[in-house]
């Protein structure tokens, strides 16, 4: 039988990668804000984050991750670039 609140890394390793792709994007949007391709970055970030939400839904980890990257991206993308 199943633990479902046991962490496997079949679930984690896609989740733990998209996780930190947008935690990347969003340090390079900070340092970086007057680059020409920030509002390209910001849109990558977008759809990670949607990728992110879709991924917890089936896996625990990918809920704690969610949860932590709901308020920094969305900081990020109300500073109007």
């Amino acid at each position: 039988m199943r633990n479902e609140s046991r962490l496997e890394f079949e679930e984690a390793l896609p989740v733990s990668a998209t996780y930190f792709s947008i935690l990347v994007l969003s340090s390079y949007i900070l340092s970086n804000s007057t680059a020409e391709n920030v509002r390209e970055l910001i849109a990558d970030a977008e759809i990670g984050r949607e990728l992110l939400r879709s991924m917890s839904r089936y896996s625990l980890w990918g809920d704690r991750c969610f949860k932590n990257m709901k308020v920094g991206v969305k900081c990020h993308l109300m500073k109007g670039y």
